[in-house]
């Protein structure tokens, strides 16, 4: 089943219309992008996390073998302006919460994981993560210690 990736980056104005797997995608490419540098070390937990996902693994993203090359075009296209990724990030906020809580907390720390690979909290990362929180909709103690852990691991 092939995904038209088309609507996914417009704003139409529909809320949580992409699928389980898209939403995941989409917040985690943000993520390793939204500096403005394709870092490697970002890169690589994006690649870690997309590899070892029981969500992703035979999910619609994962048998469209395309799909990871639209995304980064699309990436490398906005890479110098993150305002163009509110819009997909809402969107992919709205479509997890109709998933469950815990995938929403998943994903946000997989998404703080990656901002803080490269030991360096850029402004646009920490308006992902803000955004994220937000949209999310999650408990401000469990995303605080979130950003505290993951923020520790890196510095190691």
């Amino acid at each position: 089943m092939a995904l038209d990736l088309t609507e996914l980056f417009e704003d139409s104005g529909a809320l949580g219309g992409m699928s389980k797997d898209e939403a995941i995608y989409s917040i985690l490419w943000i993520a390793a992008s939204i500096d403005g540098v394709l870092d490697e070390r970002e890169k690589s937990e994006r690649d870690f996390f997309i590899s070892r996902s029981k969500t992703l693994k035979g999910g619609d993203a994962v048998e469209d073998g395309h799909l990871l090359a639209r995304l980064e075009e699309k990436t490398k296209a906005w890479r110098y302006d993150p305002y163009q990724f509110e819009p997909v990030t809402i969107n992919a906020c709205a479509s997890l919460l109709q998933e469950s809580a815990e995938t929403c907390k998943s994903v946000f720390v997989q998404a703080v994981d990656i901002v803080y690979a490269d030991d360096v909290l850029h402004e646009n990362e920490q308006r992902l993560l803000d955004l994220l929180r937000k949209e999310l909709r999650l408990d401000n103690v469990f995303a605080d210690k979130a950003v505290r852990i993951l923020d520790a691991k890196n510095r190691f």
